[in-house]
């Protein structure tokens, strides 16, 4: 008997020592396969426009750049980070807000938040007498969700059909919602947000829905010059009491155009894209019937 006890001592003893060493090995690897994961390195600007007409008129202009990275490899070139969540009114209200949430942080925990948060404001106008969502409710319920431990930083800005203007929130990585402030009128977020700050804060709020869309776009441009994780194009989407529209500049030939900068006309089969901007142009081939010269570099 004792024989048999110290052999089920050994056993159990031996049977701890795999466990803990299992442990130890799952927690390592999975600060490296979190270490690895498919993260939106982004640039999210909001910025919020009032019309100088005398009117109380307001929209705002979101915008972000297409660029999805794993640690330093570029994943997607394409990625759209501007998600809408409200469409405003339907066929029989012909009411309601339009929100759209900038994406930022990890690529899997903004997407499901995303859908999450589509899913709970549909549900809710089904069955709560078709009462469409707000702005303002979307962003305290988006910042439910995130207090759950997601890896994101979102900007949610729209128009808001009940108290009649534009805003913007923001929500980071740690749950705290803030609402733009009506001076400034401006947010951003993701890794490229410190290239911009400054600029921003030196500029007066826009006063047309052209001028917002501008100052977007030179933002997101000057960000994609310095930050290695975004990149590709430009996506922008503004929003007032009409509704929203999407907006989408592939070369440095249309942001100059929205920027009002005169340009040469170009061919548009040669248009300069803003992921080969930067890049030496490639060397002419030799002719075969030329002597070849062994002279020079490759």
């Amino acid at each position: 008997e004792d024989k048999h006890l110290t052999m089920t001592i050994t056993m159990c003893s031996r049977s701890c020592y795999i466990v803990i060493l299992l442990g130890l090995l799952v927690c390592l690897y999975g600060d490296v396969v979190r270490g690895q994961e498919v993260s939106m390195g982004t640039t999210l600007v909001a910025v919020r426009y009032r019309l100088s007409d005398g009117s109380d008129e307001s929209g705002v202009v979101m915008g972000a750049d297409t660029r999805t990275s794993v640690s330093g490899y570029v994943s997607n070139r394409f990625a759209a980070k501007l998600t809408p969540i409200l469409l405003g009114g339907d066929d029989e209200t012909n009411v309601g807000s339009t929100c759209v949430v900038g994406r930022a942080g990890s690529a899997a925990d903004t997407q499901f938040l995303a859908d999450a948060l589509h899913l709970e404001l549909s549900s809710r106008r089904r069955l709560v007498q078709k009462i469409p969502g707000t702005v303002t409710a979307t962003a305290h319920l988006l910042r439910t969700m995130q207090r759950t431990g997601f890896e994101a930083s979102i900007l949610c800005a729209g128009w808001d059909h009940v108290l009649q203007k534009a805003l913007i929130y923001q929500l980071d990585k740690g749950g705290t919602l803030m609402e733009c402030d009506e001076i400034s009128g401006m947010a951003v977020a993701g890794s490229g947000s410190t290239y911009i700050r400054g600029l921003l804060d030196s500029t007066s709020p826009p006063t047309s829905q052209q001028e917002a869309m501008a100052l977007v776009t030179k933002c997101l441009h000057l960000a994609m010059q310095r930050d290695g994780s975004s990149g590709g194009w430009i996506r922008l989407v503004t929003m007032d009491s009409k509704g929203q529209k999407k907006h989408l500049i592939k070369s440095t030939h249309d942001m100059n155009k929205l920027l009002n900068k005169s340009e040469e006309p170009q061919n548009n089969s040669k248009q300069e894209y803003m992921d080969l901007k930067g890049f030496a142009p490639p060397k002419p081939v030799r002719s075969s019937s030329s002597p070849r010269s062994f002279s020079g570099g490759i």
